[in-house]
Formats: C-alpha cells, structure tokens, sequence
C-alpha cells in the first residue's frame, strides 16, 4: 500500500560490504545525523536494528551537544546492560539445573530398567531349576 517503498528493506548487494553501512550513518556537518536499519551492520533490516541505531544516534548527539549528559546515559545504559546479563545469565543457569535433572531423573529410569532386568533374569534362573 506504500506507493514509494512497497515493502522494501535493506540487504547488501553484490559488491557492497558492511563498511558501506558506516557510511550511511556518518554524520553530515555534524548537524545531520542518521539512524534506520539500514545504517546497522547486525540484524541488518530488523526493528532490533532500527532500535538499535536510534540509541547510538541519540548517545552521538549526546556526546556532541552535552558531554555531562552523555556520561549519566552511559552509566544508565550500563546498569541496564548489567541487569539484563544477569537475567539471562539466570535463565541460563536455570536451563542448566533443569538438565541436571533430566540427567539424573533419566540414569534413575535406567537403574529402574536394570533391576527389572536382574530380577527378571533371577527368575529366569529359578525357573531353569
């Protein structure tokens, strides 16, 4: 429905190299700045992308116009990072302890397959005699 687009999205064409990306987004005059999914070289045409562009455009216009400001942003940031890599390293170490269950509730299973085995190989026995 969008006449100019109709559903484009951004790839690297033949020839082109993810360097050509950081030449879409460098500044122009230090005034005009870029941001869009086209201008990130990871997850190239995502809305993470897109997210993640907006960040580094707004942490530049920072960094120039209000280094004081820039600084407070990066702790923050920082301290976001910090809080999600321990979520997931949580999640991690959750997924990690349910497969040490799994281990051990399958070796029960096995040593359970084993005494059936025994118990039926002595009866077995006692039968032959």
């Amino acid at each position: 429905s969008e006449p100019f687009s109709l559903g484009a999205f951004p790839f690297l064409a033949t020839g082109s190299s993810p360097a050509d990306l950081g030449e879409l987004r460098r500044p122009l005059g230090g005034r005009l700045f870029f941001a869009g999914d086209a201008t990130e070289t990871r997850c190239l045409g995502t809305t993470a992308a897109a997210c993640t562009s907006g960040l580094r455009v707004c942490a530049e216009l920072l960094d120039q116009f209000c280094p004081e400001e820039a600084l407070a942003v990066e702790s923050s940031a920082a301290a976001g990072k910090l809080k999600e890599h321990k979520k997931h390293k949580h999640k991690d170490k959750k997924h990690d302890h349910d497969d040490a269950d799994d281990k051990h509730k399958h070796r029960e299973k096995e040593k359970e397959k084993d005494k059936h085995k025994d118990k039926k190989k002595e009866k077995d026995k006692d039968k032959d005699k």
